[in-house]
């Protein structure tokens, strides 16, 4: 994994060896050509502003779900009570990613504490 500052600097000299597409051409991309710009813009800022999380995210749940690994056929045995808490848990995750790589703020300007806290009570709300 990457640390932050050290992505951050290979996207800036990414960013200024890349061919600027001109305005002209840029009209002249078809929707969906617009819209993967668009989009890959976005995951470039998000990757830079939290760093990457999937990486950080999958190392978490490999420990929390040792015990459910089958090393002889090379897979997890997850029951289906454990599954409807995975999606939750890889939420919060990602949101404790987000305060790790940026402890003085959240640099998109959104609260993942408050976030983590809806999981919470999302998941307390399940039983009910």
């Amino acid at each position: 994994m990457v640390p932050f500052r050290e992505y951050e600097k290979m996207l800036e000299d990414e960013q200024r060896a890349a061919i600027e597409i001109q305005q002209e051409e840029y009209d002249s991309l078809g929707r969906y050509e617009k819209l993967g710009l668009e989009l890959g813009k976005l995951v470039d800022e998000k990757q830079m502003a939290y760093g990457d999380a999937v990486t950080v995210c999958q190392k978490v749940l490999e420990v929390h779900l040792e015990r459910y690994y089958d090393s002889s056929g090379g897979f997890y045995r997850i029951s289906p009570a454990l599954l409807e808490h995975i999606i939750r848990q890889v939420r919060i995750i990602d949101k404790q990613c987000r305060i790790f790589s940026n402890p003085e703020g959240d640099l998109m300007g959104e609260s993942p504490y408050m976030d983590i806290a809806g999981y919470g009570l999302l998941g307390e709300g399940r039983k009910k």
